[in-house]
């Protein structure tokens, strides 16, 4: 699953991604062989961020359990959070 912004929400992406536009990236320079292991990054030409859960439970997330952790991924870095105390933390 994946989710893309749209309107001011994010929609879900269920199959594939055909709903969605595809990602605007920069393909490495080097000879790409299909089927076959890509060392080298893209590069994302246009604003990126996506949320990594550690955890498939939501509902822990939502309920804002202690200790539940995500990375925020966008074009500047990764930031990562904690739950603590009821609230989020960057660590």
């Amino acid at each position: 699953m994946c989710l893309r912004e749209k309107g001011g929400c994010a929609q879900e992406i269920n199959h594939h991604g055909e709903a969605g536009p595809p990602l605007n990236v920069k393909i490495p320079e080097a000879d790409i062989e299909t089927g076959k292991k890509v060392d080298l990054p893209l590069t994302p030409t246009t604003p990126l961020k996506a949320l990594i859960l550690y955890d498939d439970n939501y509902q822990d997330y939502y309920d804002m359990k202690n200790g539940k952790r995500l990375l925020v991924v966008t074009n500047q870095g990764i930031t990562r959070y904690v739950i603590y105390r009821g609230k989020w933390k960057q660590y």
